[in-house]
């Protein structure tokens, strides 16, 4: 039971690794949907991948979001200081990154016509303007503690 309670963190951040590198590499691709354009363009053109340039660039940005912290993980062997990395990293992309793309999504649907704005997702809390703002107010605060905490782990 010990053993249990001591590796499962570890299979926890090891079972939503995946959703973690969709959910970043798709941010990512939101807030910059032309970085990979041109290697994604020459890679669809390759004969052994018969990819159309979309799915290249959705398969790049997912690739960017998740190699990294494997390439990581073969040099640092300590589980807490890979644990405390992921969750500093996974404030950002739980909580920041979400509320960015709100914010710019409520900017966008100005310049949609009233008529198709309708979406069963929308309530008034959803709709809010000031809830994405809240949200990473309370996200940077979380954000500083715990980098504090882990600055101050060091010291």
């Amino acid at each position: 039971l010990s053993l249990i309670i001591v590796l499962f963190p570890a299979l926890d951040t090891l079972s939503i690794f995946p959703l973690i590198c969709n959910t970043l590499g798709n941010s990512l691709r939101a807030f910059t949907p032309d970085l990979m354009n041109d290697l994604a363009e020459l890679l669809s053109k390759c004969n052994t991948l018969p990819v159309s340039k979309e799915r290249m660039s959705v398969i790049l940005f997912r690739m960017l979001g998740g190699i990294p912290p494997i390439i990581i993980a073969i040099f640092i062997k300590d589980l807490a200081f890979t644990l405390t990395i992921a969750g500093i990293c996974g404030i950002i992309v739980a909580l920041v990154i979400p509320s960015l793309l709100c914010i710019i999504t409520k900017k966008v649907k100005e310049d949609i016509p009233p008529s198709s704005r309708q979406s069963p997702y929308l309530s008034h809390v959803t709709d809010s303007i000031v809830l994405p703002y809240i949200v990473i107010i309370v996200s940077l605060i979380a954000l500083s503690i715990s980098v504090t905490q882990f600055v101050n782990s060091f010291l």
